[in-house]
């Protein structure tokens, strides 16, 4: 991860930190089901969301000319592969952004 991407993230878990002091919520733990509460669960999904795709797009740049190639060639199954990297990079940067934040 970035360092501005780093400090970003720091500053937003620091923002849904104050937000849960502010209203007395408490530290972010799980419900007796085992599932966050439901406002609890969109601040995360929101942080998530953002910064992993953020890391998403850059690192989607570099495949970007590759896959244009092979779709504007009609080889397929270079396609394919390329695609089948892109969606593998996105899973991974969701997981390396929420391990970070739990």
């Amino acid at each position: 991860m970035a360092v501005q991407a780093h400090a970003a993230l720091e500053a937003d878990i620091a923002t849904l930190i104050r937000i849960s002091d502010k209203h007395k919520i408490g530290a972010m733990k799980f419900q007796a089901n085992g599932l966050l509460s439901f406002n609890r669960f969109m601040h995360l999904f929101i942080i998530v969301t953002r910064h992993s795709k953020e890391q998403f797009i850059k690192e989607q740049h570099k495949t970007l000319d590759k896959r244009r190639r092979a779709f504007k060639l009609k080889d397929w199954k270079t396609y394919e592969k390329i695609l089948q990297h892109e969606v593998d990079i996105e899973r991974f940067k969701y997981r390396e952004v929420l391990n970070y934040i739990l």
